[in-house]
């Protein structure tokens, strides 16, 4: 589970994040104030995780502590240098990027209309794996680089190491192509004193070549807001959604695109409803999930849809017991119980006090807390045994209700839960992956969240996974990839029907 909005804001940019952000009023505070603030709420996210991450006591992973102490260590060097909220965002989370999990995030809930971000005037992007001039800001002190024009870099430096050394560790040092776009669409932010680009080299699109010198100008949130607004979609809060649809006669169309349910939503009655329609679909050959911005959440409501839509995978059982179990602990903590808690009140608003969903989270709390009382330290969850797609095959697996050709679609940004569903249609023998290489995650998952000095919040995971499907940091490569816009629905669906057609997966 994830909390989305929370995990793009933390973990990849603040910038893309105003639309959440909490627009409070300047409060007029001195570098040195700022410096304090940096040091206080990186003190508490280092205590939070002392206390509650899982890591910090799994045998399994002893290289974890490492960075716990010596990136502990390195960002608090960096606290100096922090004269406004901006600079607090980067030293704090120079700490948090380092973990290299996107389950583990400095929040920015407590930016102000009048607090400011320095950037250099020109914003890149990434084409083909090219960095390329996307944007300039009129009315510059110095000539900018022409739109369209390739970046060669700064100062005797390439571009990657200047992204490596100057944006990785103030906004994601994940792999993938997400984060490769989310760093160099950050480039033109000046993160820290002390790092800013001088002179900078480009090419522009005829071929001439350019080099130019950098200023840096300071925007308040609302101005630089107004400068990147025609990039940023708006989004409503309550604009993802489960459906489906029928192409043509032969193939049915899941959109599995919301696994983090609101009630003020309605997402759980709109489930009800798209359940009880699955099951009473039939004669389709074909059958497609397609998790396009899904970014994770309750991997239950997943579990549920692939039920629905194919009445689940059966194989014969024998000998399974034999295979490594799966299974998760969960670090007993103030946090766990606080966040069980919680995690209670939601399942009751959503499906009601006397829901299956409710029943299952009072059990949790119940288990955590006699847990504590026993002065355990594990919270253990069983989930049956490490049973691959070559173990489902070799049993004469297959799906209850479907026996056509299935496929699940990804794009870059499945990431938590939505990497669960792929698990599940990847047990399928047959099934393909189309689309987009994943996201990924650490086995350690689902998140509480702790309130720090400055207002913002710390995320980090509570559990660890024990012989997932998935290794660690593992994302998932498409059998076809889909090289066009992710975003295009007519283009995305008939070259993935296309594609299914042509393997005649049964």
């Amino acid at each position: 589970m994830t909390l989305t909005a929370n995990r793009i804001c933390a973990a990849l940019l603040a910038v893309t994040c105003l639309t959440v952000a909490a627009m409070a009023p300047a409060e007029g505070r001195s570098a040195s104030d700022w410096q304090m603030l940096a040091r206080k709420d990186l003190d508490a996210v280092h205590a939070a995780i002392l206390v509650a991450h899982p890591g910090v006591i799994d045998e399994q992973n002893p290289e974890f502590n490492k960075w716990v102490e010596s990136g502990y260590r390195q960002a608090a060097q960096l606290t100096p240098l922090v004269v406004d909220y901006e600079t607090l965002l980067s030293a704090v989370r120079f700490y948090t990027t380092g973990f290299r999990d996107g389950h583990l995030m400095y929040s920015d809930d407590k930016r102000g209309s009048e607090d400011t971000i320095n950037i250099d005037g020109w914003r890149a992007g990434l084409r083909k794996g090219t960095y390329v001039v996307t944007q300039i800001v009129d009315d510059w002190p110095v000539p900018l680089p022409p739109v369209d024009s390739e970046w060669l870099g700064c100062d005797g430096k390439l571009p990657r190491a200047i992204v490596q050394e100057n944006v990785a560790p103030f906004t994601t040092r994940l792999d993938g192509s997400e984060a490769d776009e989310l760093r160099a669409d950050s480039l033109w932010i000046r993160f820290l004193p002390g790092r800013e680009l001088h002179r900078c080299r480009f090419v522009a699109a005829s071929g001439h070549p350019v080099e130019l010198a950098v200023t840096y100008r300071a925007f308040k949130t609302d101005a630089f807001f107004d400068l990147i607004r025609p990039s940023v979609q708006a989004r409503s809060s309550c604009d993802r959604h489960n459906s489906y649809e029928r192409i043509g006669d032969a193939t049915l169309w899941v959109h599995v695109g919301n696994f983090s349910f609101r009630d003020d939503c309605g997402d759980a009655k709109e489930l009800d409803v798209l359940l009880q329609q699955l099951r009473q679909e039939h004669g389709f050959t074909t059958l497609v999930f397609d998790m396009r911005g899904n970014g994770g959440g309750d991997s239950s409501i997943g579990d549920r849809i692939f039920d629905a839509a194919t009445g689940g995978l059966e194989f014969d059982p024998v000998g399974v017991d034999r295979l490594p179990r799966t299974y998760a602990q969960w670090r007993v903590s103030d946090l766990l119980i606080s966040t069980a808690k919680r995690r209670v009140d939601d399942k009751v608003s959503l499906y009601g006090a006397d829901s299956e969903q409710a029943a299952d989270a009072r059990r949790f709390l119940d288990a955590v807390e006699q847990a504590r009382a026993r002065g355990e330290t594990w919270v253990e969850q069983p989930s049956g045994h490490r049973v691959t797609s070559a173990d489902v095959a070799a049993r004469h697996g297959k799906l209850r209700n479907f026996g056509g050709a299935l496929g699940v679609v990804t794009d870059s940004g499945c990431v938590s839960a939505c990497l669960d569903f792929v698990d599940l249609v990847k047990q399928v023998p047959g099934a393909l992956q189309l689309g987009q290489t994943t996201g990924s995650d650490t086995v350690y998952i689902d998140t509480g969240s702790v309130p720090l000095p400055s207002g913002n919040h710390m995320i980090l995971p509570l559990k660890v996974w024990r012989n997932r499907l998935r290794a660690n940091n593992q994302a998932y490569v498409p059998d076809i990839p889909l090289k066009m816009d992710m975003r295009d629905d007519h283009a995305v669906q008939s070259a993935t029907v296309a594609a299914l057609a042509k393997r005649g997966v049964h």
